[in-house]
């Protein structure tokens, strides 16, 4: 495993694995900003050979496989992957109505070199017109003692420590306490306080123009079943004016949030990730 040194190093490696074949499957659809963001920080990592080029992006907790396949028939030996001393972590994303056979493969080929099924996740989305308007205002219960507002730089370790331990830390990585804090500065952290105002709650999203998309939502367990995670998502829409469109991923499993996401306007739009993990 080598370290990609710079981006046009990237382009060279994806290039000639594309020369080798008209038929190439990836998984490698990552953002420019992301993939500068991991070679500025040295955490991009690779591996070819000649039926492959596999891309290994470091987070605190596991690695992130991004692949680009000549021929998804041929076997090959993983068994170099047990030295990571991480998990590492594969998504393979589709549209459920029309999953291909080449994914289908592609899946079946990573199952038979060590990797396992880890979870089902499903984009849910919603329209601004569809966001239930009781949604978009109280901010507040009625006679209970919580209030929600954006997080501020001194909540930044409670919000990390609530993600950390209510949250899987395989399915998404999370910001380390210094990006955490840019992004309480940019208001794209909002918090749930009880009377003592200490945090029983946080919600963190992203936007890129007029998408915006829920990062992670997580309650105290001893708060739960009161209304924080409505409330959150009643601030969160308050201040989205300016969205047209809104994005989330659940795990398929977790029947309370989906039922909460459906009862604001939320909808399946048939995006599913299938989440392989080795070992």
């Amino acid at each position: 495993m080598r370290l990609v040194k710079d981006i046009h190093h990237l382009n060279k490696l994806i290039n000639e694995v594309k020369e080798k074949s008209q038929i190439v499957t990836t998984n490698f659809f990552l953002l420019p900003n992301r993939i500068n963001d991991y070679i500025y920080e040295r955490r991009l990592y690779f591996n070819d050979d000649p039926n492959s080029l596999i891309f290994f992006c470091e987070e605190a907790d596991f690695f992130y496989l991004y692949f680009f396949l000549v021929d998804s028939e041929n076997q090959e030996n993983f068994s170099w992957l047990n030295h990571l001393q991480k998990p590492v972590i594969i998504d393979l994303i589709s549209n459920e109505k029309s999953k291909s056979p080449i994914l289908d493969s592609v899946e079946n080929y990573w199952i038979s070199n060590g990797f396992k099924h880890f979870r089902l996740n499903r984009r849910m989305a919603a329209d601004r017109t569809s966001i239930k308007t009781d949604a978009n205002r109280d901010n507040k219960h009625s006679g209970d003692p919580y209030h929600v507002h954006y997080a501020k730089k001194i909540d930044a370790p409670e919000v990390l420590k609530l993600w950390c331990n209510n949250l899987d830390r395989y399915t998404a990585p999370f910001p380390n306490l210094d990006d955490l804090a840019i992004l309480i500065q940019n208001s794209q952290v909002i918090g749930g306080y009880n009377m003592d105002n200490q945090l029983a709650a946080a919600l963190q999203f992203s936007q890129i123009h007029h998408l915006s998309t829920i990062e992670y939502l997580a309650v105290n367990p001893d708060y739960r079943r009161k209304g924080f995670a409505q409330l959150l998502l009643n601030f969160y829409f308050s201040k989205s004016d300016n969205i047209k469109k809104f994005y989330l991923w659940v795990n398929e499993i977790n029947v309370p949030a989906i039922r909460l996401y459906k009862s604001n306007g939320y909808y399946f739009d048939g995006k599913i990730n299938r989440q392989l993990r080795y070992p």
